[in-house]
């Protein structure tokens, strides 16, 4: 359990951290997940960086289909920017 956490806050840190550059002058884009329930930015995009907005897993099923259902949000999302997490 311990292990699939550490691994998903892994994985958030490098996709946060991997773009870090300076986007001084870069034109910001919002992005929103198709079938949000509100008009929120599940994505936001300033030259090379991206910021992703919380996500959470489905519950009920045990820890194990919560952290791989939040990782399949996180990548769902980043698809829609034109990013993966390789």
């Amino acid at each position: 359990m311990i292990a699939g956490l550490l691994l998903s806050v892994g994985l958030l840190l490098s996709v946060g951290c991997g773009a870090a550059r300076s986007s001084q002058g870069a034109a910001t884009q919002f992005h929103q997940d198709p079938g949000a329930a509100g008009p929120y930015s599940s994505a936001v995009k300033v030259g090379d960086l991206v910021l992703l907005a919380g996500k959470v897993g489905e519950r009920g099923q045990g820890f194990a289909h919560e952290v791989t259902t939040c990782i399949d949000r996180i990548e769902a999302t980043l698809a829609n920017v034109g990013l993966t997490l390789k």
